[in-house]
């Protein structure tokens, strides 16, 4: 994703940017309404992978440490700093990173019989 906002920024010579919050944890979903439908998603984990998002820098994915622990040595990483631009990640006590590099990058044979979401 970053890499395809940096492409367009480049092509266009725009200023658009993004930043990338992934926090790992338990998920609540539910369809709301009665005649239009919205799907939603919500929890403290949710809550807390968009504080990740606020509070990370443009162009950057952060993530959390519990994120960190399911990504098996696969990127380079350095310390995103997150729980002191944000309160909440403070209070919760989430150490942040930023994924500087991948390591392993993925082939697109892992794909192969998977669901991809």
């Amino acid at each position: 994703m970053v890499e395809a906002i940096k492409s367009v920024r480049e092509k266009t010579k725009s200023t658009v940017d993004m930043r990338v919050g992934v926090h790992t944890g338990g998920v609540l979903a539910g369809v709301l309404g009665q005649k239009q439908w919205q799907f939603d998603v919500y929890s403290k984990a949710v809550e807390l992978a968009n504080k990740m998002e606020s509070s990370g820098l443009p162009g950057r994915v952060h993530i959390s440490n519990a994120t960190l622990r399911f990504l098996n040595g696969e990127f380079e990483v350095s310390d995103g700093d997150g729980e002191t631009r944000e309160e909440a990640l403070r209070l919760a006590n989430i150490k942040t990173y930023f994924i500087d590099r991948v390591k392993k990058p993925v082939s697109m044979g892992f794909w192969r019989g998977r669901t991809r979401f």
